[in-house]
């Protein structure tokens, strides 16, 4: 599984693959898409020249970021992610990858409402955390799709 791209053009996409291939990786099973601003997904086109992507997910098509060239962005990925198997997430929504326990935790600005398991209790860490009073769902950052991933006894 990849979480983001990168930027357009070759040298994330160059990167990318030049770690897989150090990693012994032929092939991109999952991509998942966080949101629609270039230095997450741009580099898809020529990533896909340099390894095979067969799982795409994402949150859905842009609603904020429609300017003439976010949206031709989007149409490029759009075009490489349709030559694979599609997956929009909702928030709640697993990810199927064998071994791993991929849970969608926010996705199109929501999120989820009970905690994961083993959750929910007051994080002493994040006491001073004070949220950012935004309408989420309005900016592209906050319609991000986020992950929680579980291997074995590894994860939260």
């Amino acid at each position: 599984m990849l979480f983001d791209a990168g930027n357009p053009g070759a040298r994330d996409a160059k990167q990318i693959a030049a770690v897989a291939k150090e990693a012994g990786v032929k092939q991109i099973d999952y991509l998942v898409i966080s949101h629609w601003h270039a230095d997450h997904f741009g580099s898809v086109p020529d990533l896909s020249t340099r390894l095979p992507i067969r799982n795409f997910v994402d949150h859905g098509p842009p609603m904020i970021e429609t300017s003439e060239n976010a949206l031709a962005g989007y149409k490029a990925y759009a075009a490489i992610r349709d030559k694979g198997h599609y997956m929009p997430v909702k928030r709640g929504d697993k990810i199927p990858i064998k071994g791993l326990d991929v849970q969608v935790v926010t996705s199109d600005g929501v999120a989820i409402t009970s905690p994961l398991l083993g959750g929910g209790a007051p994080n002493p860490l994040c006491r001073e955390f004070k949220p950012i009073v935004e309408n989420a769902a309005a900016v592209e950052d906050g319609r991000s799709t986020g992950i929680v991933v579980r291997f074995g006894r590894f994860g939260p």
